[in-house]
């Protein structure tokens, strides 16, 4: 559909061309509009089936547990808010490690299906979780519309097996046989003769039962299979969803009437309708007439790219430095390095994202042994054998996050879970970080983290943390040295050692505190206790020494921080704006 020359797009209010209101304009449809008897049969049998179309506007990941003695499973969902075709939001669940649908963004054209209703059960796993994702509904089967194909994922709660049971026939029966016996004077033969005709009719009446249920199900799978095909088909322009708005470039503006994003080639903004200024129709001829005449001719600017604003804005919280750092050891060598501070603001232009799950089972038998005996002589032995299966369950989501920057270059994130499955495409974030790379270590530091568009701040560590184990490990050793040989050796291996080692005066000195060599096999110990007096006080100064190395390294990063904290109500509006 266009209008003048233009392509019109479903949030279009205007032709970009003459400014004209639009009358006529795209219309986004779902599945059901384009095949309306989709779901006809399938609600014949179960009247619940219902399925939505509509585009993703927000994706958080979350985990559920179900745990018991033998069992501590975790499960990965994705908790979506999708916007259908009349702006209605809608709130929902899905399987987030289908593989499938790895690359499921924000902005997507999605239809779920529900072939009947079906809900979470297991307990969600994490406080922030709970206070997120605010129903249990969940969709199993999730056609993604991009724009050269689609691609469903179909969770197995979706299947044709019947799992049928004949055994009411026999509970019957034999209640109705215990009666018989107990309340009545019949005869056990006279008894099975009565029941055994309610019997045999009960149990073809159970096999009918579950050959009909049978094919219930069987139809129930068919019928949502050919629902499911169908949505399969129906691309993404079918829908609509390729016009549903005009992609964002580098060069868009902001209009000089309503202040919203349009493109720099629009002569008229097609959301108020306004004639942009910078793209003015007149000629140069009468622009060169109006001039001879002395009249007064304003001059036109071009307004900032919205690309030029947001690098504006993203180079007042950006910096980058570095500094040399000597880390002070006692009882080591020193190790000397960089560390590399950086802050940025950037905004997320693309995502990639993995979600991987592991499961382990492990069998333990255990073998109890009863013996009895009478009158203390053993009769008898009995040995009962107990196996129990314990399994666990693992997932995990991993990615990377692509952002502009104010340098203009593309910086690649490897963000942990929390972030991303937290971060859509087009939110802003507020990242800072310290690397310390030595001759032996390479740690990086997440000093501040802050998603502005979800207002989401991050759990975060400091660089101000870093120490190294090296005397640690000398201590220990040494600590362990001392205890053995005070416990193997003797007194009288003290003396010996005394003897042939000290000089004869300094043994006559000895002789005169009795406290020392009654308890000279404790020398090991009171040594390495003398050894800790000494070096603790020295270890001390070395730690306040680093640690205030570390702090004067990261200052320059804390100040640009705190910036960002004091005026980030100003950097939302501003990134509202140019949203």
């Amino acid at each position: 559909m266009q209008h003048c020359q233009q392509a019109i797009y479903v949030t279009d209010n205007h032709c970009a061309d003459c400014g004209e209101k639009l009358n006529e304009k795209p219309q986004l449809l779902s599945v059901e509009d384009i095949h309306p008897a989709v779901l006809d049969k399938l609600k014949k049998i179960s009247p619940d089936a219902q399925m939505l179309t509509g585009i993703i506007k927000s994706m958080f990941y979350y985990k559920r547990q179900y745990k018991n003695a033998n069992d501590n499973m975790l499960y990965g969902f994705w908790w979506l808010e999708v916007e259908d075709k009349n702006g209605v939001m809608h709130q929902f669940n899905i399987d987030a490690e289908k593989e499938i649908l790895a690359d499921l963004k924000k902005g997507d054209t999605i239809t779920v299906f529900q072939p009947t209703q079906l809900f979470l059960t297991h307990k969600i796993a994490t406080k922030e979780a709970k206070r997120k994702v605010l129903n249990n509904d969940f969709y199993p089967i999730v056609t993604a519309h991009f724009a050269s194909s689609q691609r469903r994922s179909w969770d197995s709660a979706v299947n044709d097996k019947y799992q049928g049971s004949t055994g009411l026939w026999f509970i019957i029966s034999l209640v109705m046989m215990i009666g018989l016996l107990c309340f009545t004077e019949l005869e056990f033969l006279h008894a099975t003769l009565l029941t055994l005709p309610v019997l045999i009719g009960i149990l073809f009446m159970e096999i009918r039962r579950n050959k009909k249920e049978k094919l219930k199900k069987y139809t129930f799978y068919n019928y949502a299979k050919e629902v499911a095909e169908q949505i399969l088909s129906t691309s993404k322009h079918q829908l609509g969803y390729d016009r549903l708005s005009r992609a964002h470039t580098n060069a868009d503006i902001m209009c000089s009437g309503c202040q919203k994003r349009i493109s720099s080639e629009a002569l008229h903004c097609y959301e108020c309708g306004e004639k942009q200024p910078h793209n003015t129709s007149d000629s140069p001829e009468k622009t060169a007439h109006l001039s001879s005449n002395n009249e007064h001719v304003a001059h036109v600017t071009k307004p900032s790219s919205i690309a030029e604003l947001e690098t504006e804005l993203m180079r007042e919280f950006s910096s980058e430095y570095n500094n040399t750092y000597t880390h002070k050891n006692i009882l080591g060598r020193n190790e000397s390095g960089k560390i590399f501070h950086q802050t940025m603001l950037g905004k997320v232009i693309d995502k990639s994202q993995d979600a991987k799950s592991s499961q382990s089972e492990r069998t333990v038998t255990r073998t109890y042994t009863t013996e009895t005996y009478r009158g203390g002589v053993h009769v008898d032995t009995n040995e009962t054998v107990h196996t129990d299966t314990y399994r666990n369950r693992h997932t995990s989501l991993s990615g990377e996050l692509t952002l502009s920057t104010a340098s203009g270059k593309i910086y690649t994130l490897n963000a942990s879970e929390d972030i991303i499955g937290s971060v859509d495409l087009g939110d802003w974030i507020f990242y800072a970080y310290s690397n310390l790379e030595t001759t032996h270590y390479n740690e990086r530091y997440r000093e501040y983290c802050h998603n502005i568009t979800k207002q989401l701040n991050y759990q975060s560590s400091s660089v101000t943390e870093f120490s190294m184990s090296k005397g640690v490990g000398l201590t220990i050793l040494l600590g362990i040295i001392a205890a053995a040989c005070t416990a193997y050796f003797e007194p009288r291996d003290y003396f010996r050692a005394m003897r042939e080692f000290l000089p004869a005066n300094t043994l006559g000195q000895l002789e005169q505190y009795p406290f020392i060599l009654d308890n000279i096999h404790f020398f090991p110990i009171a040594l390495f206790c003398l050894f800790i007096l000494l070096v603790a006080p020295i270890a001390a100064i070395y730690t306040m020494i680093n640690s205030s190395r570390l702090g004067r390294s990261v200052s320059k990063l804390k100040k640009m921080i705190s910036k960002f904290q004091r005026e980030y109500e100003s950097v939302a509006q501003r990134i509202s704006k140019l949203n």
